[in-house]
């Protein structure tokens, strides 16, 4: 699943997503955001420079089931994660706010 970015951090007014930076309407980027049982959830129309605010540092981002790097500032609390274009896909990312259990694909 590759067409969406997997948060944990909104509960309570913890997460929002920005949507991808380097675009004219980041927000326009944000075709989905919902929460799941896993977390926050965003699907975006793309790949792109994707960002959120977060009220604390995630433990992990991932694209689909791969992490990915990603900044945070604790400063102005802005995460920063690159997430890369799916063929035919939209991306699929999750900002975790606990460790992945289990083996890393």
């Amino acid at each position: 699943d590759q067409g969406v970015i997997r948060l944990t951090l909104q509960k309570q007014g913890r997460f929002a997503a920005l949507g991808l930076a380097d675009l004219l309407a980041p927000a326009a980027a944000v075709s989905v955001a919902e929460e799941t049982p896993e977390g926050f959830r965003v699907r975006l129309a793309g790949g792109g420079r994707f960002a959120a605010w977060c009220a604390a540092r995630p433990a992990a981002v991932r694209v689909g089931k791969k992490d990915v790097p990603f900044s945070w500032d604790p400063a102005t609390r802005l995460l920063l994660a690159d997430v890369p274009a799916a063929s035919g896909r939209t991306p699929d990312v999750l900002v975790a706010d606990s460790p992945r259990r289990g083996p890393r694909n």
